[in-house]
């Protein structure tokens, strides 16, 4: 890690509409891909993302501020005993490094040598809607941080590769953007889903759809039926 912080060229705020994103387009798919349902998912405020490339990462949201780290188990750093996690977040502000401490690394504790401590092999923290780093850009992609390239994305760019990577069909695409529009106008808001956009999702496979009602649940995104 470097010995002084960089800036890194993107939000707090454009960050979390990325993540929200995201997670629409996850819970859209999910009716199509539910062996894949665990790969994203929100716990209140943090947000929580996975792959089968044994890499993870959590991103806690608190206003204009947030917390995210990650872990590479494939990263040489899983093998550096870290003294404290903390370290990651050197020149951070107390309030970043208590949510860090309170809520982001809860999720990525590890058992090695049957001590359950939190594993991270890098980190980043956005205070004031700026965002900040004691690793490079390319240490943060070699460590964790590819995982959520799109969400970094401006969303026209970001819808682009979400369609993509899911192979989203046109009114997939639509629902995405009717969904995402609302969701973005009022966060705390219950948002509720009519059947008719539920159609849109294009599955009829029960079980499949209660993936995809189950990731929206944890975005305060409802069926209207019910």
């Amino acid at each position: 890690m470097h010995n002084k912080q960089i800036v890194l060229n993107w939000t707090v705020n454009q960050l979390w509409n990325g993540c929200i994103l995201a997670s629409i387009a996850h819970a859209i798919m999910a009716a199509h891909y539910p062996e894949f349902s665990y790969e994203q998912s929100w716990d209140g405020k943090n947000y929580n993302i996975q792959d089968g490339a044994r890499i993870r990462g959590t991103i806690t949201f608190k206003n204009n501020n947030c917390v995210a780290a990650f872990r590479n188990d494939k990263s040489i750093r899983t093998s550096i005993k870290m003294k404290n996690v903390i370290d990651y977040f050197d020149f951070a502000p107390d309030d970043i490094i208590n949510l860090a401490l309170s809520e982001t690394l809860e999720y990525l504790y590890e058992n090695v040598n049957g001590h359950d401590f939190p594993l991270i092999t890098t980190a980043f923290w956005g205070y004031n809607n700026i965002l900040y780093s004691n690793d490079s850009y390319d240490d943060l992609l070699s460590n964790g941080f590819n995982i959520i390239l799109k969400q970094t994305l401006d969303i026209e760019s970001a819808i682009n590769e979400w369609k993509s990577y899911y192979n989203m069909s046109t009114q997939q695409i639509k629902l995405l953007r009717i969904i995402y529009k609302k969701r973005i106008m009022d966060v705390n808001k219950v948002i509720y889903i009519s059947d008719d956009e539920i159609k849109m999702i294009g599955s009829n496979d029960k079980i499949a759809l209660n993936e995809s009602y189950t990731s929206f649940r944890e975005l305060k995104i409802i069926k209207e039926s019910t």
